[in-house]
């Protein structure tokens, strides 16, 4: 898991937008939901493995930076629900 987050790139921030932005045309909840719900499995991993000993000593910087990406996500889950209301699905 160490990996896929610290091995993020701008095109991986591109398909977390992509994806809120399908989210956000198919999906019935709220966009904050949608937001939070893509990115919910990063925070709970750390915590997890903060819980199992290992060095998180910059925890709060981490997790911030998980609320960017959950950010991105709701940003693409709003765009998602103007192109739905757009169509009129």
């Amino acid at each position: 898991m160490r990996d896929v987050v610290e091995g993020i790139r701008p095109l991986s921030l591109g398909l977390l937008l992509a994806a809120g932005v399908c989210l956000g045309v198919f999906a019935a909840a709220p966009t904050w939901v949608l937001g939070l719900g893509s990115v919910a499995s990063l925070p709970a991993w750390s915590a997890i493995d903060m819980f199992m000993g290992e060095d998180h000593n910059l925890f709060p910087i981490e997790w911030t930076i998980y609320a960017f990406y959950a950010l991105t996500s709701t940003v693409g889950a709003t765009l998602g629900r103007a192109i739905r209301k757009q169509i009129i699905w």
